[in-house]
């Protein structure tokens, strides 16, 4: 009889144990499947977040050449009006170089050299100003130097 009680408690533990081995097993094969729904899961919110990313590069990259083009659109004004200011001070200038050779061809030789070295030339640009020698206009200038 007590072969018989130990025999019952041995196969009871042996039915313990394989209702344990079973447990594990099937615990560990659950999480499999829902590893692969939670899987899906970040797959699909992951495609969505990347779709979301997508239409603000989009909007972005469209207010992005609205503002380009409003710029360029602005540059072009402003170097058209630049353009014509240019055009307007070019066509006034030779009136002024006019007026300014009038007095000066009623000065002296020597007074228009010197009155172009007060005002800062070289006596480079003062001879092909008054076409004459730059040897002469040095000589001019010296004198001057001197006197002063």
């Amino acid at each position: 009889m007590i072969y018989f009680i130990v025999i019952s408690i041995v196969l009871h533990l042996v039915s313990l144990l394989a209702i344990v081995i079973l447990f594990q097993k099937q615990s560990l094969s659950s999480p499999g499947h829902s590893m692969e729904g939670n899987i899906e899961g970040i797959k699909e919110s992951m495609a969505g977040f990347v779709k979301e990313l997508e239409q603000e590069n989009q909007l972005l990259a469209e207010k992005l050449i609205q503002y380009i083009d409003r710029k360029e659109e602005a540059l072009r004004a402003d170097f058209s009006l630049s353009q014509k200011d240019s055009v307007a001070m070019h066509d006034e200038s030779p009136i002024e170089e006019q007026s300014g050779s009038e007095i000066n061809d009623s000065l002296q030789p020597e007074e228009q050299v010197i009155q172009l070295y007060k005002q800062g030339f070289s006596s480079h640009q003062i001879a092909s100003t008054l076409k004459k020698g730059t040897g002469e206009v040095e000589l001019i200038i010296n004198m001057y130097k001197k006197r002063k």
